[in-house]
């Protein structure tokens, strides 16, 4: 049994808990790359198109467990570099408390890159290159040194608003593909119809912007003993908050303008949560607008591509159970752990 479980030690030092946002932007460029190439379909058409994988189901599942290591090198990467701090904050134990010694984590990491860069390329060169931009700004500038973007607030920012289009941008070209339509020449006309493709991301950046805030609130004490100066540990709780808020409302707004109602209605459930936030200012309400936020989205996603469902209570429950039996923790939660 030690054994079996030390082997899951390898997987959730990928931090799978972390896949729910990246899954679930992706799946949303994937799903507006739809909408927008279709004309605008309404939602029941858009649903029907969205779950007609059965041309491409092999494709697009590689594609996403390809984006799914990729990410997953990142994490692993992070951890690398942030071994005291995660110690400060109580969290992350494999790497900071040698569960898995470092040697290993970098072999893994490595492992997980090359196999994600190999397979965007070998589906089409324009997958591959989006691949690389994301490894290079989510994983060398943002926590390798000498950038160290992560330690920086507004370094730290970019780098997350631009990880997240990459992202949706990664779901779109995989749309793009499967359609036969991945080309210069498509690829202009998604970029130069109105709106383009980066206007349709824009609510979904700044959702992820506000979700990035409230993270860097939660783990303003250990950032701050560590020598990390985060946008928290640099601005303070009430202004990092505030712009959590707004964001939040940015979000809303966009999503509105756009008739986008994939983003509108976890956008519309989320802003309580963030005016609580800001109110009470206590960690345990960041956490839970933090968790919240992104299962509002998560599941919206989920109605569109019902398999989702099963993913999102699938590594739920597997990471309960993980944490529980290797760690006696209650974790993944709502609240803070302890």
């Amino acid at each position: 049994m030690r054994k079996k479980i030390k082997l899951l030690d390898y997987i959730f030092l990928m931090r799978p808990v972390l896949f729910y946002p990246v899954w679930t932007v992706f799946l949303a460029g994937y799903i507006c790359g739809i909408r927008i190439n279709s004309g605008g379909s309404g939602n029941l058409i858009l649903w029907q198109q969205v779950n007609s994988l059965s041309k491409s189901p092999v494709t697009f599942f590689i594609i996403l467990f390809a984006y799914t290591s990729l990410m997953g090198a990142v994490f692993i990467i992070n951890q690398l570099t942030d071994v005291k701090s995660d110690q400060k904050n109580n969290k992350l134990f494999l790497i900071a408390n040698g569960y898995v010694g470092q040697t290993e984590a970098i072999i893994e990491a490595i492992l997980l890159g090359s196999l994600a860069l190999v397979t965007g390329f070998v589906t089409h060169w324009l997958l591959g290159l989006c691949f690389v931009v994301a490894l290079l700004i989510t994983g060398i500038l943002y926590s390798s040194p000498p950038f160290l973007w992560k330690d920086r607030p507004l370094c730290g920012l970019v780098v997350n608003l631009s990880g997240g289009f990459l992202t949706f941008l990664s779901g779109w070209l995989l749309q793009m593909y499967l359609s036969n339509n991945l080309n210069w020449k498509m690829l202009i006309e998604n970029i130069a119809v109105k709106p383009s493709m980066f206007v349709q991301a824009l609510p979904y950046i700044f959702a992820i912007g506000s979700v990035y805030f409230l993270t860097t609130v939660t783990d303003a004490q250990g950032d701050r003993s560590t020598g990390k100066v985060t946008f928290a540990v640099r601005y303070g709780t009430k202004i990092t908050l505030s712009y959590a808020l707004i964001f939040e409302i940015s979000s809303l707004i966009l999503a509105i303008i756009l008739r986008d109602i994939v983003i509108l209605l976890p956008a519309l459930f989320a802003l309580p949560l963030f005016i609580r936030a800001y109110w009470k200012q206590d960690l345990t309400t960041v956490i839970q607008s933090t968790r919240l936020s992104i299962l509002f989205l998560s599941l919206v996603i989920a109605i569109y591509f019902p398999l989702y469902f099963l993913l999102i209570f699938g590594v739920y429950f597997l990471s309960k159970w993980y944490y529980q039996v290797r760690f006696n923790l209650d974790y993944p939660t709502l609240s803070a752990i302890s």
